[in-house]
């Protein structure tokens, strides 16, 4: 069967060292299949925040450019993500009262109160991501999820709501479309990794997802299947190799090199005896593991016990059932599992890819999960089959409009 463009969904994850794309669609057995990865090295953008449109202009061209080569189609339009320290969680609670005289809850029922709680929580120089419904209450009942068709005559909701700031979204919508494609959402990078690795079970009946990326660390609770909070650390993996530049007197690319090649975070179990040898330029001399172990250390401790720090002073951390999963590739140095479950007190793992298939062997590298993600949410809304309440303000908007003319004509 010849597939077509309309098929597919192209998921940018646009980091601040690499930017990384996958393009995607659904197969016959509505399986998510991912037809092509690749990245590119990032330019013009630190921390979530654009410092060169032009240079981030450049750098997404070049990685649409590969994608299209892999697939043989003409990318139209990206579902991107944005990150960063200034991405924000807020908490909205709203109400309404039922004016229609048989008292039914209906779709714009749902969306006045949400709106009301939007608006009257959310600064006005913030942006809007995503809005969660954590609950809904219907005449002092609590725990509804989905009020649709019941009768009663107050309707309230609590929201959690993802913010970014306006100028960070427009910077990167424009650098996007400079391009020379359109794009469909912005989506926050931890909702798109979650959409990824988590397991159903672990969203609903709760989990903490830590992202460990270059220069930040996104922190991320799900529970009852939503986003319940989030924060951002502003260290990352960069800082262990910085340490190792620094102490080894080698460049930060050799030292990158090293971290991914020979790193660990447990000194106590690496014997004196095993070595290896740094090259760089003419000189070159023999490294014990266990002194490269004693140089990791104390950042990587540093940075788990900012994430417990964090995590212990979540208000629902009893409800929090499975535990930590860690993405990003500081997660996958030897032993590191095993530090941070001693550090952190919880069960933890390795974020993998789930419920998706690929021909291409470099797929399910780590750096691809994020862009994953972003196609299994493009998808999932391209097929109609996400709540409307978590949509975007203005998918929302689009999505009562579908409704009505549905109900109407």
């Amino acid at each position: 069967m010849m597939m077509k463009k309309k098929d597919f969904v192209v998921g940018l994850d646009i980091g601040s060292k690499k930017i990384s794309g996958c393009i995607g669609r659904l197969d016959k057995h509505d399986k998510i299949n991912i037809a092509g990865a690749s990245s590119v090295s990032s330019k013009g953008i630190k921390n979530g925040i654009v410092i060169d449109i032009k240079e981030l202009t450049d750098s997404i061209e070049n990685l649409i450019k590969q994608l299209e080569k892999i697939s043989e189609l003409k990318m139209s339009s990206v579902y991107a993500n944005i990150a960063g320290s200034h991405i924000k969680t807020h908490i909205a609670k709203g109400h309404i009262n039922i004016a229609d005289r048989d008292n039914e809850i209906t779709r714009l029922d749902i969306s006045r109160v949400i709106d009301i709680a939007k608006n009257t929580s959310i600064p006005v120089d913030r942006h809007i991501l995503h809005i969660f419904p954590s609950s809904f209450i219907v005449d002092d009942q609590f725990g509804i999820k989905d009020p649709i068709g019941m009768f009663g005559r107050k309707l309230e909701v609590e929201l959690t709501i993802i913010t970014a700031l306006p100028s960070a979204t427009q910077n990167i919508t424009k650098s996007i479309r400079a391009s020379g494609v359109d794009i469909e959402e912005l989506i926050f990078s931890g909702f798109a990794t979650g959409n990824a690795v988590l397991r159903e079970h672990e969203r609903e009946l709760g989990v903490v997802l830590v992202d460990i990326g270059a220069f930040i660390t996104e922190i991320v609770v799900f529970w009852d299947n939503n986003i319940k909070f989030t924060e951002i650390i502003p260290i990352g993996g960069d800082y262990i190799t910085e340490s190792i530049s620094k102490e080894l007197k080698v460049s930060f690319e050799y030292a990158e090199f090293i971290k991914k090649r020979f790193g660990c975070v447990s000194s106590k179990k690496i014997p004196e005896s095993e070595k290896f040898i740094l090259k760089d330029g003419r000189w070159q001399k023999g490294i014990t593991k266990k002194y490269l172990c004693e140089i990791i250390e104390p950042t990587l401790n540093d940075m788990l016990s900012q994430i417990k720090s964090r995590i212990d002073k979540l208000r629902f951390l009893k409800k929090v059932t499975f535990g930590v999963v860690f993405s990003g590739g500081t997660s996958l140095m030897e032993d590191f599992l095993e530090v941070a479950e001693e550090i952190l007190g919880m069960p933890v793992r390795i974020g993998t890819a789930r419920d998706i298939f690929s021909n291409r062997e470099n797929v399910n590298n780590y750096e691809y999960l994020t862009s994953i993600g972003l196609v299994k949410h493009g998808l999932l809304k391209k097929y109609k089959r996400i709540n409307p309440v978590s949509l975007t303000f203005l998918d929302r908007i689009k999505y009562k409009c579908k409704v009505f003319i549905e109900e109407y004509f």
